[in-house]
């Protein structure tokens, strides 16, 4: 992908999804000095790329992924992912999420292998995955700041801004 100049974030929305659009842009512009975001209302999830599959929805924390035992079915432990109303990335993020050969390679086989429209549109596993995906991408030095747009104040604001710089 190109790099963009002026392009600093990429959103996704459902389909049955309303933004208004100047509280969007006021939120992002407060996050501007975290190089790596992911902005949305965020749970978290276990997942399985072998079989497409998610286990142990939770809102906010990995309980369910232990009560339900997934780890022990093959499920990769409990990861945050935006929901599908809004998921809002930084251009850094998608710049590496593009450029990432086991996120194409992943994407190739379920391409291959499944009915994705048929399949996402009964278990609606697609921000899960991406949420899986997202979470592969980091290491120690590379990690995405998630920030959840839902925990905010009276005044709007999310807790999650930057310190000033002098």
């Amino acid at each position: 992908m190109p790099e963009r100049r002026g392009v600093r974030w990429v959103a996704k929305t459902d389909d049955d999804a309303f933004v208004h659009v100047p509280n969007l842009q006021a939120a992002l512009e407060a996050l501007d000095c975290h190089p790596r975001v992911s902005f949305g209302s965020h749970a978290f999830c276990g997942y399985n790329p072998t079989h497409f599959a998610k286990c142990g929805f939770d809102w906010g924390s990995n309980q369910a992924w232990l009560r339900y035992g997934c780890g022990g079915n093959g499920f990769y432990p409990a990861v945050a992912f935006a929901l599908g109303q809004l998921q809002v990335l930084s251009a850094d993020v998608v710049h590496r999420l593009v450029a990432s050969a086991d996120a194409a390679h992943f994407v190739a086989r379920a391409e291959a292998t499944i009915d994705l429209p048929k399949r996402w549109a009964t278990h609606r596993g697609e921000d899960v995955a991406f949420g899986f995906l997202l979470a592969q991408l980091q290491d120690e030095r590379w990690r995405v700041s998630y920030v959840d747009a839902d925990r905010r104040d009276s005044r709007g604001a999310s807790g999650h801004f930057c310190a000033l710089a002098l």
